[in-house]
């Protein structure tokens, strides 16, 4: 095959970082609904401080499922494109087979004639 085949997708990466970006966002909007709820009283900077440090921890305690998503997202384009290599060489020898025969066609043409 004269053409390279790949696995042709963009790079999620960044796709998969806009969303635990968006996740860091979810968990700290939630406590500090949660803590305005809980504790009418407390000011709404004070609520700010307590939900971005609790929302801090639970992204800590949360972060190895994060990575570990990137890490499969990771082994899943790898794997791809191992197939996709695999399934090139196929078509590389299935074409080589193909000139292979309509060689031999052609030779039993030429001897017949």
């Amino acid at each position: 095959m004269s053409k390279r085949a790949v696995f042709d997708f963009p790079n999620t990466c960044p796709r998969i970082d806009r969303a635990i970006d968006g996740a860091k966002a979810v968990i700290e909007r939630a406590i500090d609904n949660f803590l305005e709820e809980a504790c009418p009283l407390m000011s709404a900077e004070s609520r700010r401080e307590w939900a971005s440090r609790y929302s801090d921890d639970l992204y800590g305690d949360l972060e190895d499922v994060f990575e570990e998503t990137r890490s499969t997202n990771e082994d899943m384009r790898r794997q791809a494109e191992h197939q996709i290599e695999g399934l090139a060489a196929e078509l590389d020898d299935a074409e080589a087979e193909i000139d292979s025969l309509k060689r031999q066609v052609n030779d039993l043409e030429s001897s017949h004639a």
